[in-house]
């Protein structure tokens, strides 16, 4: 069980564990929103529900991050080396499971993969009062490194996808994906791995190092049990995807919405008016296709 400083249970009169799971979610993001603030983050929650949880915020050394420790309190000017500091952004998604048989399970979808490495996936265990927080530049790293890969397959027939590879050793008191230790993420190690990492600063880089990871992960061909092929077929599906969608670039996926406006716009008005009402949640392609 954790008895390190960060998190601790701001709730002083009630176990987390007591909360039924109608409300768990509150409490938990709850929970993790008193603990960042108690190590001097400012946080915010969004209106609306758009994936992101809570929205936290400290300035920080511009100069050498690693000068700010993860619970410093907010100033102008860093204390080690006189530079100037600067505010960064984290966007933190909870994901809050009970431990069962040692495991935490949970579920990720494509859409929580934003192509943002300020965006913090945060998992929390009330029955360990841990918290395991790892960009999603640093999870895609991961899968990537370790060739792990619960991405890609052609086979619909999966579940709900939920993963069971993060798991709990009480024995020892540390956290594992598989047979790989997560202890870097771990509370005040985890909080310090996303604050000393340079995403605010080099944004557009490490974005585009997201968006080629999540090709290479998003779209990696793995045989299902539902689809049966022989070599060769497995080895043009390979190819396909090599050429129409990893070497793709920006500028090629530019160039198929530009033919897709023109084909709208080509369209009778009653049925270009009834294939724009699915497109209103996309602002910039709603307004290109509705005139």
């Amino acid at each position: 069980m954790n008895t390190n400083k960060f998190p601790k249970n701001p709730f002083v009169d009630v176990s987390p564990k007591s909360f039924h799971s109608r409300n768990k979610k509150h409490v938990t993001e709850d929970f993790v929103s008193e603990n960042f603030k108690m190590i001097n983050w400012d946080v915010y929650r969004p209106f609306n529900d758009t994936g992101i949880d809570l929205i936290i915020s400290k300035k920080i050394c511009s100069k050498e991050y690693k000068h700010t420790k993860f619970d410093d309190p907010t100033v102008n000017t860093c204390k080690k080396c006189n530079s100037k500091t600067l505010r960064i952004y984290r966007f933190i998604q909870v994901k809050t499971r009970e431990l069962i048989d040692n495991v935490l399970g949970y579920t990720l979808k494509s859409k929580d993969f934003r192509t943002d490495p300020r965006h913090i996936f945060l998992f929390y265990s009330d029955h360990t009062e841990d918290f395991i927080s790892i960009s999603v530049f640093d999870y895609l790293n991961f899968f990537k490194d370790s060739n792990i890969s619960h991405f890609g397959t052609p086979t619909f027939n999966q579940g709900n996808g939920k993963m069971n590879s993060l798991k709990y050793d009480f024995k020892n008191d540390k956290w594992f994906y598989g047979t790989q230790s997560w202890e870097q993420f771990r509370n005040e190690s985890g909080v310090n791995y996303f604050l000393n990492r340079d995403f605010d600063t080099k944004l557009e880089i490490y974005s585009n190092k997201i968006d080629i990871l999540k090709k290479k992960l998003f779209y990696d061909f793995k045989m299902g049990r539902t689809f049966k092929f022989n070599e060769k077929q497995k080895e043009e599906i390979r190819k396909f995807i090599e050429v129409n969608i990893i070497q793709k670039k920006n500028k090629d996926f530019m160039r198929l919405t530009d033919n897709y406006i023109n084909k709208m716009k080509s369209l009778n008005q009653n049925v270009r008016e009834s294939a724009n009402s699915y497109l209103r949640e996309y602002g910039n392609l709603y307004e290109r296709t509705k005139n």
